[in-house]
C-alpha cells in the first residue's frame, strides 16, 4: 500500500469517521522501523509472548520446545469481560468467581446480575425479560431451516482444509438432513445437493442423519467458499437480519464494543429448499 500509493500520488485518505489518514510511510510503521520485516515470523512472536498478560514468563524459543503453555489470567481483551475470574494452578477455569465469591459488582446498572431489561428499547420491543418469537421467513417462504454449530474438527475456519482432519468428515462440505426430508426429495446419503432460498444457492453433500428433526438442516460453521463449487458457500444465501434491541446504548451493559455486545446476524434460522442434482 506504501508503494501503490506514492506511484499513484495518494497521500492521504478520509477514514469512516471523516479524519485524514497519512498513507506515507505504512511499512515503517507497520514494521515498527523496519525491526520487524518479511521472514520475522519467530521475532514477531517472541514479541508478542513477551508483551502478553496472560501466558506467564515464556519466550518462544521455550515454547516451541515445551509445546504448550497454561494461561494465567484472563488477559485484558474486552472479549473476557464475561468471565472476570482468576486462572487457578492445576484446575479448571469458572467464569465469574470475582463477582460471585470476590463480591465485586457486575458491571450493570444495578450493579447485579440481571435478567430484566429495564431499557427503553428492550421495553419497546418487548424483550425487557427472555422471551420466545417465531423466527421470521429469512430468505423466503421456504420449509426448511437451516441452522448451524461449532465444528468439532477445527477451530473456526483454521484447519478446516487439512487434509487429515478432513478424513474426519467426508473430506469435503456437508449438510446434515432428517432421513425423511432427503427421502422425499430423492436424495440419499452422500447425494449432491443444489441448495438455495431467495437470496442465492449453492452446492453441498448431503449427510442423511436420524437425528434431527423434520425441516430441520444443520450446516457447522466456517467452511471456505473456495472449498465449493464455483466458491458460492452457504453464508451467500443467508440474509442475517439484525435485531433492532443489539443497537441498544446507554447503559455500561448495553455499550456495543468489540466482540462483546455489537450487533450480531442470526444465521440460525434461514429458510431453504433443497433439489437433487
Amino acid at each position: 500500500m506504501d508503494r501503490r500509493a506514492k506511484e499513484r500520488g495518494i497521500e492521504s485518505f478520509v477514514d469512516r469517521d471523516g479524519n485524514t489518514r497519512p498513507l506515507g510511510n505504512l511499512y515503517e510503521k507497520f514494521s515498527q522501523g523496519g525491526k520487524y520485516g518479511h521472514g520475522d515470523e519467530e521475532k514477531v512472536c517472541d514479541a508478542l509472548l513477551e508483551r502478553a498478560s496472560n501466558v506467564g514468563v515464556i519466550r518462544w524459543e521455550q515454547l516451541k520446545k515445551q509445546g504448550f503453555q497454561r494461561f494465567s489470567a484472563i488477559g485484558k481483551s474486552s472479549a473476557t469481560i464475561g468471565n472476570s475470574t482468576e486462572v487457578p494452578d492445576n484446575d479448571s477455569i469458572t467464569p465469574l468467581t470475582d463477582h460471585v465469591f470476590g463480591k465485586m459488582p457486575y458491571p450493570t446498572l444495578s450493579r447485579r446480575m440481571q435478567f430484566y431489561l429495564d431499557q427503553e428499547l428492550y421495553l419497546e420491543m418487548k424483550e425487557n425479560l427472555p422471551v420466545h418469537k417465531d423466527p421470521p421467513t429469512s430468505g423466503g417462504n421456504y420449509p426448511l431451516t437451516l441452522g448451524g454449530g461449532h465444528t468439532r474438527w477445527s477451530i473456526h475456519s483454521s484447519w478446516r482444509d487439512d487434509e487429515l482432519m478432513l478424513r474426519q468428515q467426508r473430506g469435503e462440505p456437508v449438510m446434515y438432513m432428517n432421513v425423511d426430508d432427503a427421502e422425499a426429495r430423492g436424495l440419499r446419503d452422500g447425494s449432491k445437493a443444489r441448495v438455495y432460498n431467495d437470496i442465492d444457492s449453492f452446492e453441498i453433500m448431503i449427510k442423511v442423519s436420524p437425528s434431527l428433526r423434520r425441516n430441520q438442516t444443520i450446516i457447522y460453521h466456517a467452511w471456505e467458499n473456495f472449498q465449493f463449487k464455483d466458491g458460492k458457500g452457504f453464508q451467500n444465501l443467508m440474509p442475517v437480519p439484525l435485531n433492532p434491541v443489539e443497537l441498544a446504548g446507554g447503559q455500561y451493559h448495553f455499550r456495543p464494543m468489540v466482540i462483546a455486545m455489537q450487533p450480531s446476524h442470526a444465521d440460525r434460522d434461514t429458510r431453504i429448499e433443497v433439489e437433487a442434482i
